[in-house]
């Protein structure tokens, strides 16, 4: 095989991968693990001989196994403070708004922004920095279930001590007169998370990283499933 029909085969498949017409040489070179000046070397050749194709294909491999690792955990927010607001329909909450008194925040935008359009690994902190829930996003958006635990429900399993207090106007009695228990109130996320980090994570490992978050910090977090992993 003549080197440059190789390389030529090698960028129409690389350019389809990308989604785009054209690929440069530097980009084939970069695919490769190779320097342009290698490709070029490699184009001029009539006839590649089998250990050559099959070097190509070992850096090839190589430099993608490196570019998995490099992109399969990446940050999106880090410890970012929770401004919890009204959703639009006013029936729950939104861990923050990017709408200010003086129009949109430009960083809080940005960060909406890449929420609403990746999948991954997300975690919630209390008021004291310490992690208290682990969730995933595989098919719906990390905004979207982020939001969506940080409304439910948990029953019995998310709870704190409270002092139950009339709300009616009625005249304050001493602890002499009247007692008032120390007692459990099942609380939302939205009533006790300060903070939250989010991770952008190639999908085949998204329940993987959370079954090990989950299940590495077990007597922290307030998730209840131990996942496998």
């Amino acid at each position: 095989m003549r080197g440059k029909d190789l390389i030529a085969a090698l960028g129409k498949r690389l350019a389809g991968q990308k989604d785009v017409k054209t690929v440069t040489q530097a980009e084939i070179a970069l695919h490769l693990n190779i320097t342009e000046e290698r490709l070029e070397a490699l184009a001029e050749k009539p006839n590649l001989t089998p250990l050559q194709v099959a070097d190509l294909i070992d850096r090839a491999a190589a430099k993608a196994v490196t570019d998995v690792e490099q992109a399969a955990i990446r940050p999106i927010v880090e410890f970012y403070g929770l401004d919890p607001v009204y959703s639009s329909h006013g029936v729950k909450f939104e861990m923050f708004s990017s709408q200010t008194d003086t129009g949109q925040h430009p960083y809080i935008a940005g960060v909406q922004d890449r929420l609403k359009s990746s999948h991954g690994i997300y975690i919630f902190y209390d008021s004291r920095g310490r992690a208290i829930y682990v969730g995933k996003a595989v098919l719906q958006t990390l905004w979207k279930e982020m939001n969506m635990a940080f409304n439910r429900d948990r029953k019995d399993y998310q709870q704190i001590k409270v002092v139950e207090h009339p709300n009616n106007k009625v005249k304050y009695r001493p602890y002499e007169e009247k007692h008032r228990r120390i007692g459990k109130l099942n609380v939302q996320l939205s009533y006790i998370a300060s903070y939250v980090s989010a991770y952008e994570v190639s999908k085949g490992l998204i329940s993987t990283v959370e079954a090990l978050l989950i299940r590495g910090f077990a007597n922290d977090l307030l998730n209840t499933r131990m996942e496998k992993i």
